[in-house]
């Protein structure tokens, strides 16, 4: 025959096994990786120990200040705290980020967060997203992370 194989007699070819597309790290999924790596790595423990009448327990999260959902302060370094697992989910469930943020800060927080990426006119969202992934790498690599 011409090279090609042929299944045996009386069986049936093997159906090709379907293959996923691998799907792309995209620099926002990258960054937001590197902030919360970077967080934690500045901890030197929950920053919310011995707070709430709550004993400490698992290991350190980023607790975002402002919620992740806006662009502007996701991965803003002064918009996380290090947490661990059960304070994190305390001040979630009860909206005590205050508590642990001053007034004033929050308040720039929020600011930065309602004008949105404006700010930086002329970056797509694209572009917004590459140069937070490349600035959070070198302080990343500064710290010894990568």
């Amino acid at each position: 025959m011409s090279g090609v194989p042929q299944p045996k007699q009386g069986t049936k070819p093997k159906a090709a096994k379907k293959r996923r597309k691998a799907k792309p790290s995209t620099d926002k999924a990258v960054a937001t990786r590197l902030h919360s790596l970077i967080v934690r790595d500045y901890a030197t423990g929950c920053e919310a120990a011995g707070m709430f009448d709550i004993d400490c327990f698992g290991a350190l999260q980023c607790a975002h200040v402002v919620p992740r959902r806006f662009a502007a302060t996701r991965t803003d370094l002064t918009n996380a705290r290090a947490l661990c697992l059960a304070h994190h989910a305390h001040v979630d469930k009860f909206h005590l980020m205050r508590q642990l943020v001053g007034g004033p800060e929050l308040d720039r927080l929020i600011a930065k967060a309602d004008r949105g990426t404006r700010e930086f006119s002329g970056l797509t969202p694209t572009m917004w997203w590459r140069a937070e992934r490349e600035r959070l790498t070198d302080i990343a690599r500064e710290r010894g992370l990568l």
